[in-house]
């Protein structure tokens, strides 16, 4: 009878175990810098595997831009259509590249570049991951009492010492995972920050370098004006 309670009891840690991934891969699809991580979940049709690293190997430029390289037969077009229903987002480009450097031939890349963190997308990616993280922990919940009515038959049965070792495996576990899903999403929210920051710091930098050339142009306009008079 126990032993129906702890296997019970690994199997309601093993779903929320898995749930908790699913959760963390989703937050790879937040990009707010380039993560091959981030192409795990696109399909490509056609053939058979519709796995994206099955057709095009993925190659990080820098933070901002990821490269996809198709394997031979491969059609980038059709790459570019699977990646656009899973990251519309993304700013894509075709670029092409010479094979190698002792070879003419030619080979179309797929370019994604991963788009700045302004304030509205930073509210959204930022809801997002709240949204992900309170679906989770509702999910615990949910499995926690599906799991104890499963058991209702062998807690009738069971001595005191036993029902309360099982409440507090299941009330710790809760925590547990609970706290590791707020601590994921608190990572994800603080590379949000972050990628806004950087966003601002670049506006403000391109205001300066705007404002200069305005002010060079200006003083030019002005010497010009003085010469014809």
């Amino acid at each position: 009878m126990y032993g129906n309670l702890l296997i019970l009891s690994q199997q309601f840690e093993n779903r929320i175990s898995n749930r908790l991934m699913s959760m963390k891969i989703h937050f790879f699809d937040l990009c707010v810098k380039s993560e091959p991580m981030s192409l795990m979940g696109i399909e490509v049709p056609g053939g058979a595997s519709g796995h994206i690293e099955d057709y095009v190997d993925v190659c990080k430029k820098d933070d901002k831009t990821l490269l996809l390289v198709p394997h031979d037969n491969v059609d980038i077009r059709v790459v570019a259509a699977a990646v656009e229903t899973t990251h519309p987002e993304f700013i894509k480009e075709f670029l092409v590249y010479t094979k190698s450097a002792d070879s003419d031939e030619k080979v179309a890349v797929l370019s994604l570049t991963v788009p700045p963190v302004n304030k509205d997308r930073k509210d959204l990616l930022e809801k997002a991951v709240n949204t992900y993280k309170d679906a989770y922990v509702n999910y615990v919940d949910v499995e926690k009492n599906l799991t104890k009515v499963k058991m209702a038959g062998y807690l009738d049965e069971a001595t005191k010492e036993d029902k309360d070792e099982i409440e507090e495996l299941f009330k710790n576990k809760s925590e547990e995972y609970k706290n590791s899903a707020q601590k994921a999403a608190d990572d994800k929210i603080k590379e949000i920050e972050e990628a806004y920051q950087r966003y601002l710091e670049e506006k403000a930098q391109c205001e300066i370098e705007a404002d200069k050339l305005s002010s060079a142009i200006n003083d030019e306009a002005a010497n010009t004006l003085k010469m014809i008079e």
